[in-house]
């Protein structure tokens, strides 16, 4: 988390209880096989910072396109 938010340059950690209503339908841990996993060609390999610069430039220069601010309508 913290070289995610070093990458980012900005943002901050909160952590929060999960939701009862989420706790009642939760399925618990998952485990699965990787042993299909296979490592990437040579040269396409990147560390995790790179990975992370990436991404984030990615989701900024396409932000509206994920994120939307409702609108709040004022009742009288």
């Amino acid at each position: 988390m913290h070289l995610l938010l070093d990458v980012a340059g900005s943002g901050s950690v909160r952590y929060v209880d999960w939701p009862a209503e989420k706790k009642a339908i939760d399925i618990g841990s998952f485990y699965a096989d990787s042993a299909k996993f296979r490592p990437s060609p040579a040269g396409s390999r990147s560390s995790a910072r790179e990975g992370l610069a990436r991404t984030v430039a990615y989701y900024r220069e396409h932000l509206p396109q994920y994120w939307t601010r409702r609108r709040r309508i004022a009742t009288v």
